[in-house]
């Protein structure tokens, strides 16, 4: 399993050069709600958070979660995940969830493909999202 860390907004854009081509990969698998530089402007500010699994100095994998405040809940979302080599980062979400709960979010969630669902074991499928492109 590889190390991973939270990127401090400060050394957003230093690291962004290593997690570019795992976040446009994300993006084009999904939905194409927002351009990478949404994404690096955000996680810049603290808005967002980027989170790295690192394989001694190489970035294998790239992760970006936002805290979502609901009247009733306060949810951390990984809005954007990609990388090489899954199964030997795939465990590292267990350490975001824990930073969801230290952080006071009561769920976590993750908008993707139908394949995470497999990936995700212990994730339970809380709907379906359907839609149709104008």
């Amino acid at each position: 399993m590889l190390g991973l860390m939270m990127v401090a907004p400060a050394d957003v854009k230093a690291l962004w050069p290593d997690v570019r081509d795992f976040i446009n990969e994300a993006i084009d698998a999904g939905e194409r709600l927002y351009p990478e530089r949404h994404y690096y402007e955000a996680c810049a500010r603290g808005d967002m958070q980027l989170w790295i699994s690192l394989d001694g100095e190489t970035c294998k994998q790239a992760t970006i979660t936002k805290i979502y405040n609901y009247p009733l809940k306060r949810r951390c979302t990984i809005v954007c995940c990609g990388g090489e080599g899954m199964a030997d980062w795939i465990n590292n979400i267990i350490q975001i969830e824990q930073w969801a709960r230290e952080s006071g979010c009561n769920s976590i969630q993750l908008t993707g493909r139908k394949g995470w669902g497999r990936v995700l074991k212990d994730w339970d499928k809380q709907g379906s999202i359907i839609g149709k492109e104008l």
